[in-house]
């Protein structure tokens, strides 16, 4: 079951509404020591340890004038928030788990930094759309 949705502004007065909801996940990650399992977050491509990346999903939905405006668009934004598990982390010593820990925190603390930057980029994004053409709606999205 996903986990609910977490609404953003009053709905706009029948011009629409904004709904963020969030993702989590997680990406097994393997290393018998904190060298290997480092090297395994760091040197995988063009992944990063742990990531948020918002979605349009489904697609906004528009409604338009007779002129071409935007009249009422409902946008649902789903942040998908991928964190590390280290897969041999009952296998460390206390000392190392900590550490892990530790990072662990931090890395959280870093993208949920990420999350609340978005919640107010996207915080009532509906109303930026209302009154624009149907080509200028889009691109809205992304100033």
């Amino acid at each position: 079951m996903p986990p609910p949705a977490d609404p953003l502004g009053p709905g706009g007065g029948g011009r629409g509404s904004t709904t963020v909801t969030v993702s989590p996940s997680t990406r097994v990650v393997s290393g018998a020591t904190l060298t290997e399992l480092w090297n395994a977050l760091t040197n995988s491509g063009a992944r990063e340890a742990a990531s948020v990346l918002p979605k349009f999903t489904p697609a906004p939905k528009y409604e338009y004038d007779d002129n071409d405006r935007v009249t009422k668009v409902v946008v649902n934004v789903v942040e998908q928030k991928e964190m590390p598990q280290w897969q041999e982390l009952d296998a460390q010593c206390p000392p190392i788990k900590a550490e892990w820990n530790r990072y662990f925190g931090v890395l959280d603390t870093h993208e949920t930094n990420h999350l609340n930057i978005d919640k107010k980029h996207f915080t009532n994004v509906h109303l930026k759309l209302v009154g624009k053409k149907r080509e200028a709606a889009w691109q809205a999205l992304y100033d």
